[in-house]
């Protein structure tokens, strides 16, 4: 018998709560929807809880990739020479109950596959400093400096084209 697998595509209502218990903790709930989350091209993938039934169980990993160019960056970050459509990883988070179980990463290579199979020429994030590593692991390449996200902290530009 083959196990169901552990990534699935969900709707965004189904992100949300996990979104907002790990990325947006003590503000509004409404703070964890994203632009572009609606989006006719977006995905959204999510690792259950396999406690429960398909239908009711609550992601303990998620994250989202969709169409769109990097704004508000310096010019200096984007590394010259990329080709085709942007797309942006956002939204990447894993429950408590889910940490050092590889889901991250899980979820991180669904998204490239998804991005790649949907026709971008590259992929980017801002990356949460302690974040760093997975996205290296997976072979996405910083540029840039720090910033900092006010109420939420420093981060980093990273990318990949495929």
């Amino acid at each position: 018998m083959t196990e169901p697998p552990r990534v699935i595509r969900v709707g965004v209502e189904r992100v949300l709560p996990l979104r907002h218990a790990v990325l947006r903790p003590g503000r509004p709930f409404e703070s964890a929807r994203m632009e572009g989350d609606d989006g006719e091209h977006a995905v959204h993938l999510a690792v259950l809880d396999d406690s429960g039934e398909i239908g009711s169980a609550a992601a303990v990993a998620c994250g989202s990739v969709m169409p769109e160019a990097p704004s508000g960056t310096p010019e200096s970050w984007v590394p010259e020479g990329l080709r085709g459509s942007p797309w942006r990883i956002r939204g990447m988070a894993v429950a408590a109950t889910g940490q050092g179980r590889g889901l991250g990463t899980e979820i991180l290579a669904g998204l490239l596959d998804a991005a790649r199979d949907a026709g971008a020429g590259w992929v980017w994030c801002a990356s949460r400093l302690r974040a760093e590593n997975l996205y290296v692991r997976a072979g996405m390449v910083r540029h840039g400096g720090e910033w900092d996200i006010p109420g939420i902290g420093p981060h980093r530009f990273f990318v990949r084209a495929f």
